[in-house]
């Protein structure tokens, strides 16, 4: 029996007569909880606002919920063309409705705000209806979008409804409340309780058959071609030319698709429309590349499919049941379908309407379904259940024949087996897939994923949390360990990595020898995400790893970025600008300009690899003057590159790109052979500067010593630029010997600032010193500069090395440095570098 809480009473309105006589009759008691529903064939507005009107004046605190639909039903009755009215009464649990319009066909953020108003209160449930004409084109009402709309606000609160109909015309229908009528518009009504029970379910039944098709072009809700073949001309190829009408046709063997886990139905509206030859035109819009299946509806399966519903929820607090059906059914079922409502028993236990679509909560997720019978049941108490007809007959359809089940039988079992076979083989073909996907997205030596798959896994339209962490320094372990326990580093610190970010908000990859990756999900907060990477730096920096008895120190650079876009990209050039700073551990920063610049350098060594290509590379000298002599006596080679508008650019342009390429030592060689070339037959001393890199890099220097061999060597200076712990490799001592070997001069430039240090001139054995051109500069200015300047020129005469003084620009410095004791001056008071013209004349070339 019915509980006592909350009851239902239902009615087919015809006058004002008779709603009076209803309410009088059912005593209903407006001093409760009033929800009304209506559900309308009568399409006309006026004749809605009549009812409305009435029924607020029976019960003025009622809240009116309503739709205009293909079909009705009352006491556990189908009918069309009439108006039901469905009272619920409330002891515990309040009513709230509201409607908003759609506007521009808007659904999306029209629904969105929806949702913002109905679940403010946190109900237990939510009805929905939503209207909108159905325009002669591929612009049907999109109901996905609505239900997404409202996902948008709430996802665990059970939803019902649907969308609004019309026996008679795609042109007009209405969503109604208390307040308002709209044709274009989303109704609902928000029911919240502590003490409500709301139970939904729904039944579909329709199966499918044969194989999956791909969806070759659609716009919209227009189906156009399938398999590259016109829909309309696909669609009679499989069903014949005799197919009938089209949407009863269609709602018995509509488009089968899976959505969100589950398979829904897309049947047809209307077939090849003026506007698209040979289209389809389907109730919900269909994608590109889809897969699809040709569904059928068997009456008999549906109907025995509904009589589960009952056993489901036999022990399922009811005391009203709404029935949102879809208006397919009607079609299919035809008068067969008073025997799916049967279960649901009779009287005022049952009502609801035909849309043309459906929302229902399943599995934790509202959704909107087609050609599907939804159901939404109440209570108020948790005793009450729904009594199952006993006298509820077994289904007999009298107009089946036998050849039609038969057929049915056989179609249904073949394509069952066809689908046991496709199962089998795409499984197998998965598990090749996987295994092929697990040599390609997985690193053999960790058993992490690889460079590849993090490019996959980075999706460039959110923000990635991203860090990268190299180990400094990785090739000189393997070298003076050996690459097994360079291999077992690795294996050590992908476990590490492993057991510190354990949870699946991280996924960690390796993305080439000492290059590993960490990728934090999207609902991970970016303050702890940088967080937890700088606490694993810190780990890694601060202790060794113990390997047999070895104690090895691995020091690690760490780049962070929480950014949009090209995150990897972001990150390398980040590591790339950290390698040599003490913490090794930045965070991106966008405003930096890191990116822009490392892309103007990508775009400067094209352009110098161009330049190296067309001989654009070229030497300037500045000349070197002795201050005892006034005379030039050496001149410092310094580079410059040819642009193609034939300008001449300075090494601020491009030098510093170049150092972070491999054309850099490319450059270095064509300054050697270019300066060797010019000072072959002049008599004056020519300076060529070399970084460290340049003495590490054997190439270059077989050169020097091949050219060194067929010129006077005593000419040739070579500029050693000081960096820290130069004096510390065995190959710049050695380089410097051979050099000195050969009769060729050593010099060290920009001496005075930065690494310099006295110590270690004793030991590198140099001719000349160049003091750096911030100390020259600020000399006359500066007392500091001048001692500094005066401690390197006492220091170096009684060492035997000459000094050279370099940014003379003016009279005044010049002056100074004579004073000092300085041997030779090079500036722009004597001459800006010049071409190699320019040299030869001066040389009398």
């Amino acid at each position: 029996m019915w509980g006592e809480n909350m009851r239902t009473l239902n009615t087919v309105y015809s006058d004002t007569k008779q709603l009076i006589a209803f309410f009088r009759e059912k005593a209903i008691n407006t001093d409760m909880n009033i929800f009304i529903q209506i559900f309308s064939g009568i399409v006309d507005r006026a004749f809605l606002r009549k009812v409305i009107d009435e029924i607020l004046i029976l019960a003025p605190n009622a809240k009116i919920l309503g739709t205009t639909s293909y079909g009705e039903i009352c006491h556990g009755t189908a009918c069309m063309g009439s108006c039901v009215i469905s009272v619920s009464e409330f002891e515990k649990t309040t009513v709230e409705t509201y409607i908003v319009p759609i506007k521009d066909r808007d659904y999306y953020n029209s629904s969105l705000e929806m949702g913002r108003i109905v679940f403010k209160e946190n109900p237990k449930a939510v009805i929905v209806f939503a209207a909108d004409k159905i325009l002669q084109g591929p612009d049907v009402i999109d109901g996905e979008k609505i239900i997404a709309g409202i996902n948008a606000y709430n996802k665990n609160t059970v939803i019902a409804g649907g969308i609004a109909g019309n026996p008679d015309s795609y042109e007009k229908m209405y969503v109604f409340t208390e307040t308002a009528i709209m044709s274009q518009g989303i109704a609902a009504a928000a029911l919240a309780s502590d003490s409500l029970i709301a139970t939904n379910d729904s039944k579909f039944s329709w199966r499918d058959i044969g194989r999956d098709f791909t969806v070759t072009e659609s716009q919209g809700n227009l189906l156009k071609t399938i398999e590259d073949l016109p829909a309309w001309v696909f669609y009679k190829k499989y069903m014949g030319e005799d197919i009938g009408a089209v949407p009863h046709f269609g709602a018995q063997f509509p488009f089968l698709i899976q959505r969100n886990g589950k398979q829904i139905a897309n049947p047809i509206i209307q077939v090849d429309p003026p506007f698209c030859k040979d289209a389809l035109m389907l109730l919900m819009k269909v994608h590109d590349g889809e897969k699809i299946k040709f569904g059928y509806g068997n009456k008999k399966d549906i109907l025995n499919d509904v009589n589960t519903v009952y056993t489901e929820h036999r022990n399922t607090p009811l005391e009203s049941v709404f029935i949102y059906s879809c208006v397919s059914r009607l079609h299919l079922l035809k008068k067969v379908i008073q025997d799916e409502l049967k279960p649901f028993g009779d009287g005022d236990k049952l009502t609801g309407c035909f849309c043309s679509g459906e929302f229902n909560y399943i599995d934790g997720e509202s959704l909107y379904f087609t050609e599907t019978l939804t159901i939404l049941g109440l209570s108020e108490n948790e005793s009450a259940r729904i009594e199952y007809p006993v006298d509820h007959p077994s289904v007999v359809l009298e107009k089946d024949n036998k050849e039609e089940t038969i057929l049915y039988n056989l179609v249904k079992e073949t394509t069952r087996e066809v689908n046991d076979l496709n199962r089998r083989l795409e499984y197998k073909v998965e598990e090749k897939v996987l295994e092929i996907k697990k040599i390609a997205y997985n690193d053999q030596l960790t058993g992490l994923f690889n460079r590849r798959r993090l490019i996959e896994d980075i999706d460039p339209k959110r923000r990635n949390k991203l860090a990268l962490f190299d180990i400094k320094n990785f090739s000189y372990l393997n070298d003076f360990y050996g690459n097994k326990i360079g291999d077992e580093i690795l294996k050590i610190l992908a476990y590490k990595m492993n057991s510190f970010f354990i949870t699946a908000k991280f996924t960690i990859y390796r993305l080439n020898a000492d290059l590993f990756a960490v990728l934090g999900s999207e609902s991970l907060n970016e303050k702890w995400f940088v967080e937890g990477v700088r606490q694993f730096h810190r780990m890694i920096n601060q202790n060794n790893f113990i390997f047999y008895h070895f104690n090895i120190k691995v020091n690690m650079v760490t780049s962070v970025v929480c950014d949009d876009g090209d995150a990897l990209e972001k990150a390398e050039v980040n590591l790339r600008n950290i390698k040599n700073e003490k913490s090794g551990f930045r965070v991106y920063d966008s405003n930096s300009g890191i990116l822009e610049k490392y892309k103007g350098n990508l775009i400067c060594i094209e352009q110098l690899k161009k330049a190296v290509w067309d001989d654009r590379v070229v030497p300037y000298f500045q000349p070197i003057v002795n201050n005892k002599t006034g005379k030039v006596e050496k001149y410092e080679a310094l580079i410059r590159m040819i642009n193609e508008k034939n300008e001449i650019l300075m090494p601020e342009y491009f030098l510093e790109a170049a150092r972070n390429s491999d054309i850099y030592h490319e450059l270095t060689r064509i300054m050697i052979d270019k300066s060797f070339d010019t000072f072959k037959d002049i008599k004056a001393e020519f300076a060529i500067n070399l970084l460290l890199t340049d003495i590490l890099n054997k190439e270059t220097t077989d050169l020097i010593f091949r050219r060194l061999e067929k010129m006077d060597p005593g000419k040739a200076v070579f500029e050693i630029v000081e960096t820290e712990g130069i004096e510390e490799f065995e190959e710049v001592k050695t380089f410097i010997s051979e050099i000195r070997k050969r009769g060729a001069k050593i010099a060290i430039d920009d001496f005075g600032t930065g690494y310099s240090n006295f110590e270690y001139l004793l030991n590198m054995n140099v001719d000349y010193l160049k003091i750096d051109g911030s100390l020259i500069q600020n000399i006359c200015s500066e007392r500091n500069f001048e001692i500094m300047a005066e401690t390197i020129v006492n220091f170096s005469s009684r060492l035997g090395i000459k000094t050279i003084g370099e940014f003379v620009s003016e009279k005044i410095i010049h002056d100074k440095v004579v004073e000092l004791g300085i041997d030779y001056s090079q500036g722009y008071y004597f001459s800006k570098p010049i071409s190699l013209n320019t040299l030869k004349k001066r040389e009398n070339y």
